[in-house]
C-alpha cells in the first residue's frame, strides 16, 4: 500500500522510514521545509481547518512508523490548537472525524505533538526534528 492514502499529490513526501510528520498549518510547505534535509520527515504537509483533521488521522493511523506530529506555521483555522487540546486529552476539541474512540485513543498513546505553531523558520523547525528521540 502506497503512503499516505488521502491527498498524496498536496504532501510533500521524505524519508517514508521516518517517525516524524509536519503540519505546517496555513504557512506554505516549502516556506517551512526549504531548511529541513527530507530524510528528517516522512511528510510535511498544511492543515487549514479542523476539518482536515480526520484525513491527517486516517494518514497517520496508516502508517504505524510515525510517532511524531509536528505542528508550525499560523494557526489561522485553529486546527492546531485543536489537535493540541486533543492530544493533551480533550477529546471534545476535535470535530466529527468519523472514526471509532478507540482509533483515537490509539493515537493519543501513540503519537507526541510537537507544538511549534507560530514557527515558519525552517532552520528552527529542523533544530527541533534533530532533538527528538528515534
Amino acid at each position: 500500500m502506497s503512503w499516505p492514502i488521502y491527498y498524496p499529490e498536496r504532501i510533500k513526501i521524505g524519508n517514508l522510514e521516518s517517525d516524524r510528520v509536519i503540519v505546517t498549518l496555513w504557512t506554505p510547505v516549502e516556506i517551512v521545509t526549504t531548511d529541513i534535509s527530507t530524510s528528517d520527515y516522512a511528510a510535511a504537509g498544511l492543515l487549514y481547518s479542523p476539518q482536515g483533521i480526520g484525513f491527517l488521522f486516517r494518514n497517520l493511523l496508516a502508517n504505524p512508523k510515525i510517532r511524531y506530529l509536528v505542528l508550525c506555521g499560523a494557526d489561522l483555522g485553529q486546527a492546531g490548537e485543536r489537535l493540541v487540546r486533543f492530544f493533551n486529552g480533550d477529546v471534545s476539541a476535535l470535530p466529527e472525524t468519523g472514526l471509532p474512540s478507540e482509533a483515537l485513543t490509539k493515537l493519543q498513546a501513540n503519537l507526541k505533538v510537537v507544538n511549534l505553531i507560530g514557527e515558519t523558520s525552517g532552520e528552527a523547525v529542523a533544530k527541533h526534528l534533530k532533538s527528538l528521540k528515534r
